[in-house]
């Protein structure tokens, strides 16, 4: 505590005030239509004082994600919150839940995604995250006009192949170190 003059009296203020931090993780910055991928909240405790009656909610976008898992919070009307009656001084928690991401998603879209913590005597603290959208594109060209095309991917699947290419590169390492004799002895 400190005591301070303000206003002409005397007044006590904390001078370490309640404060909290928030992060947020995906497990991915890439998705596609259908994957399941999972978030992480971390909320941390800064001050010297336990919070009490701490709130954390999670806003997602429901045209482009559904909740897969909640990880112990409970549905909302914009997402998932999580209650906690104290947070210790210097402790922190982690929270997790998994999404899925939906069909109508285009290639390119970007999906936002925020959480905000409170508790009494602390103001509200954001933390933010995006994640992009890739659709698989297709295939370009093919390999059914070139003739025989199991020889272009290939080339060892057949045993003859193997030999030939074995004694092909033997010869060829035996020739480079007689050479490198040779030239040594008679230059």
């Amino acid at each position: 505590m400190k005591i301070i003059l303000d206003s002409n009296r005397y007044v006590k203020r904390d001078v370490d005030p309640a404060d909290l931090q928030v992060e947020k993780y995906a497990d991915r910055s890439e998705v596609q239509s259908g994957d399941v991928y999972s978030y992480r909240i971390v909320v941390r405790n800064t001050s010297t004082k336990t919070l009490n009656f701490l709130e954390v909610d999670d806003v997602l976008d429901f045209t482009r994600l559904s909740i897969v898992d909640i990880g112990g919070g409970m549905m909302t009307g914009q997402g998932i919150r999580w209650n906690v009656r104290s947070l210790n001084a210097s402790e922190f928690l982690t929270f997790r839940y998994s999404v899925r991401v939906t069909d109508n998603v285009a290639h390119g879209d970007v999906i936002y995604n925020m959480t905000k913590a409170r508790a009494d005597d602390v103001r509200e603290k954001y933390a933010y995250n995006q994640v992009y959208v890739v659709k698989v594109m297709p295939q370009t060209g093919t390999l059914a006009s070139l003739p025989s095309e199991e020889r272009f991917i290939s080339p060892l699947q057949n045993t003859v192949g193997q030999g030939v290419l074995t004694l092909f590169a033997t010869i060829i390492t035996m020739g480079t170190a007689a050479g490198g004799i040779f030239t040594r002895r008679f230059l």
